[in-house]
């Protein structure tokens, strides 16, 4: 599963285009919106347009990268990769029409789960950690200083500032990892099984709690893939040349991660189905019968 992934983004590099030409729409729209006072109203008919905007990209990907797992093959020619590669690739703006429905739901539920466990999450660490007394000051200077000014502010911290500050941390990352599992889940059992967002979201929770001892493992590879990437980023944002490789390896690390969820769950089910189908669902190229939104 680890190496199928793997071999899969290998083969269609391209993918991380559409993430890479986001990442720069977006900054460039962030630069725009700092440097001018805008009225409320432009201000949020911009950010729906870039909610669509991000929609509409994240339809088409997960389209491309459902294709590339579903036609990929260990014992294809390098031809035969490289035609794949572009036929999986054309079909981006297919996939913006047909799942751009079903995807803004996704989202939608998605959002709401974030803001809903990101406040339990709070609340968890308030009743349990206390607030740290530390909280505003840590807050200016993230806002103002540097990253060496916020570490020499943590390493001056009392112990028990430390702990507390530490237990936050950990509650709340550990917590936002399993749900940005679930919701790469969440998004491959939609595009996967081509059930409506309802039915899609708790058959991503059967599953993961189902397989919920070998998530935890695909969470640990990528935790430790994670700090590798921030160990890099230390002598990669030195200059701007060096910054462009990271930002082009951390889209690879995120474009792998969401194969390897799309390999998790379409290897376990495609193992354990009744009816030994190649496929799941009925979207292939054999035709259509899923449900639709």
């Amino acid at each position: 599963m680890y190496k199928k992934a793997y071999h899969i983004l290998k083969n269609n590099s391209m993918f991380i285009q559409p993430l890479l030409v986001w990442q720069i729409a977006f900054t460039m729209v962030m630069v725009f919106c700092m440097n001018r006072n805008q009225m409320l109203l432009p201000r949020i008919t911009l950010w729906i347009s870039i909610a669509l905007l991000f929609t509409a990209c994240l339809a088409g990907w997960l389209y491309i990268n459902k294709y590339a797992l579903l036609s990929y093959n260990e014992k294809d020619t390098p031809e035969e990769i490289s035609e794949k590669a572009v036929q999986n690739f054309k079909k981006f703006f297919e996939g913006v029409g047909t799942d751009f429905v079903r995807t803004l739901l996704a989202c939608i539920v998605i959002s709401a789960l974030y803001f809903g466990v990101i406040y339990g999450l709070y609340k968890f660490c308030l009743n349990n950690f206390g607030i740290p007394s530390f909280i505003n000051d840590i807050m200016q200077i993230s806002q103002s200083g540097t990253k060496e000014q916020i570490m020499q502010f943590i390493n001056n911290l009392g112990e028990n500032d430390k702990l507390t500050f530490a237990r936050w941390v950990m509650t709340i990352n550990l917590g936002l990892s399993v749900l940005n599992f679930f919701a790469l889940l969440y998004f491959a059992v939609m595009s996967l099984e081509r059930k409506n967002f309802i039915v899609s979201f708790f058959t991503s929770l059967k599953f993961f709690i189902i397989n919920i001892f070998e998530a935890i493992g695909i969470m640990i590879f990528v935790f430790f893939l994670y700090l590798l990437i921030n160990i890099l980023s230390v002598f990669l944002g030195v200059n701007s040349f060096l910054f462009a490789v990271l930002v082009i390896i951390v889209t690879w690390y995120f474009n792998y991660y969401v194969l390897l969820v799309f390999c998790f769950y379409y290897d376990k089910t495609k193992i354990n189905s009744d009816n030994g189908s190649e496929f799941i669902g009925e979207d292939k190229s054999c035709g259509e019968t899923g449900e639709k939104t």
